[in-house]
């Protein structure tokens, strides 16, 4: 018995050391994300699991003298463990789709509500009868493991179908397939869950997730890499990853438009209210953006492309449509402007062009959609004369 909780144990130590390698390394990292961090949250919850899962084995095998005190402890302790890990999995979902209310104090308090609740009805029934939870042979009952599950349930189907409502609105294929997988995760360490009822010697349910874990945190990994941490849009270099594939510039019966733009007066808006007033532009500039493309039926792909650049790639049928796309994103930076109660006006220069099929380049087409965007900032500045 004491080899095999040895064997047990020596597992989840494995899979614990695994995951404070992953959480050392962000909890120093220079800039971490919300993302990062609700994932990190996630991982600490992983972490206390296995290590109480030991003690579980322990107590199963004999090593710890299996009494009703101890029973009762570590089968409550396992079950808030379990809801509050898909709990904060849940969260780290919410930060992934950006979810509009998820810091807000009231909306944080009804999401931990069925974990409160379902604790406090936990409690209640043990002090008025705990054979209702416990057996004689100190076991736990029926009623148990459905209050137990009951939580737990509510947060991973709440985080697929979330998950699955954001993959059926966006239109880029990479968002798309992490949002179904991440909405599915809980279903996978599920299975791993099952596999290790069947199997109830071997340690499989630790390594199944430390697995999940670790592709989770590549893939996390992979998206900081290519996103911009203040305006959440794609990067420079993810840019560049995505035209060096010719495959992806080219939608059947569609033409390809590149759109450039940049902030009028950045450097008036940095050097007179600050550079935090000019992180906020730049935010209000992308939110309009994101905003805009996301209402549209057309394909698109939108980059900061440095300091307050922006790229568009834009998969149109007409002219006419790109201008009314810029149009759009103008309109939506003024109720932006309005909105935040800036002390400025936030304004954009704009140009575009097509890339031709044929012998053109995205190098040539980005530098005619560049000077078409200095003519129109100059002609904006020609009006305000």
């Amino acid at each position: 018995m004491i080899n095999s909780f040895l064997h047990y144990a020596e597992s989840n130590v494995i899979c614990v050391i695994i995951f404070a390698i992953l959480l050392f390394h962000d909890l120093f990292s220079v800039d971490r994300q919300e993302k990062q961090i609700k994932f990190d949250h996630a991982l600490i919850g992983f972490i206390v699991y296995f290590l109480a899962d030991s003690v579980w084995g322990a107590i199963s095998e004999g090593v710890i003298p299996s009494t009703k005190a101890v029973h009762v402890i570590i089968n409550f302790f396992m079950f808030v463990l379990l809801s509050s890990v898909t709990f904060l999995w849940l969260r780290y979902v919410m930060a992934v789709q950006q979810h509009p209310d998820r810091e807000k104090p009231l909306y944080k308090f009804l999401v931990s509500l069925p974990f409160l609740i379902s604790t406090l009805l936990m409690g209640i029934i043990y002090l008025i009868n705990d054979s209702l939870l416990f057996d004689e042979k100190f076991e736990v009952t029926t009623l148990f493991n459905i209050i137990s599950v009951i939580v737990p349930g509510i947060y991973i189907c709440t985080g697929l179908v979330n998950s699955l409502r954001r993959a059926r609105h966006t239109e880029d294929h990479v968002e798309k397939v992490n949002y179904i997988i991440i909405g599915l995760f809980p279903f996978f360490v599920l299975t791993g869950g099952i596999i290790q009822v069947v199997f109830p010697h071997f340690p499989i349910f630790c390594f199944f997730c430390t697995f999940l874990m670790i592709l989770f945190y590549i893939r996390s990994m992979d998206t900081q890499i290519s996103t911009d941490p203040l305006t959440k849009l794609n990067n420079r270099g993810e840019l560049i990853r995505f035209i060096s594939q010719s495959s992806n510039l080219h939608i059947e019966n569609r033409r390809t438009f590149f759109i450039m733009f940049d902030i009028n007066d950045f450097k008036m808006i940095n050097d007179t209210y600050g550079h935090a007033e000019g992180d906020r532009a730049l935010t209000i500039v992308a939110g309009a953006m994101t905003e805009t493309l996301k209402s549209q039926d057309l394909s698109s792909f939108c980059y900061r492309y440095g300091g307050d650049e922006f790229v568009v790639i834009l998969f149109a049928y007409r002219n006419t449509e790109v201008e009314n796309i810029i149009s759009s994103i103008r309109s939506n930076i003024e109720k932006g402007c309005k909105a935040a109660n800036v002390p400025y006006i936030v304004s954009i220069g704009a140009g575009f062009d097509e890339l031709a099929k044929e012998s053109d380049t995205v190098q040539k087409c980005m530098g005619r959609a560049d000077d078409k965007l200095y003519k129109d900032k100059e002609m904006m500045k020609k009006s305000r004369r």
